[in-house]
């Protein structure tokens, strides 16, 4: 794989190849980041530009669009690089019991669930993204708050909501409904 966009990017020249209109978004959001940040990027130092892209990847960490027929999801994880994830697929599967073990709690089961592909850091049973066999798609996004929350180990977590709704919904204004009725 080259990196050869982000290797120019790093000494301060915007390289850009034919590409789709959402990776010149893209481009376009790195160079007015930098503006705003009084950043040059043709001098900027390797820490300058990093935090550029970090800046930039922050409000643009999730993109799905579609081209020649084919939808495509792009989505940045916001774990720790030394968290371990796997790619993991799950068959669909017909379910006997009524009760789910979730990360921290359960909820009720499903008689049957749909297959999925998610990746999802190894410690815990939602997921960061996945696709269902129905094309339901779903990415989660960080919310960093300074306000309260609730420290108990007892509940749902987004990821699980997100693992759920891709098992039980067959489009996204159903995945909308499982996530709400959770």
């Amino acid at each position: 794989m080259s990196h050869k966009p982000l290797e120019a990017f790093m000494e301060g020249n915007l390289y850009v190849e034919p590409c789709s209109d959402e990776a010149l978004e893209f481009l376009s959001f790195v160079t007015k980041t930098a503006e705003r940040y009084n950043i040059e990027m043709g001098t900027a130092t390797n820490k300058e530009r990093q935090f550029v892209l970090e800046q930039a990847e922050e409000l643009f960490d999730t993109m799905g669009f579609f081209h020649e027929g084919s939808a495509i999801f792009a989505k940045n994880s916001d774990r720790s690089p030394n968290e371990p994830q796997v790619l993991e697929y799950i068959p669909a599967k017909d379910h006997d019991e009524t009760e789910l073990k979730v990360t921290y709690t359960t909820v009720p089961q499903v008689p049957h669930t749909k297959a999925i592909l998610i990746s999802r850091p190894v410690w815990l049973w939602g997921a960061e993204m996945g696709v269902n066999e129905d094309g339901v798609c779903i990415g989660n996004e960080a919310v960093f708050t300074k306000g309260a929350y609730h420290k108990e180990n007892d509940t749902l977590i987004g990821m699980d909501y997100l693992r759920l709704a891709l098992e039980r919904a067959s489009t996204a204004k159903e995945a909308v409904d499982v996530i709400t009725e959770l």
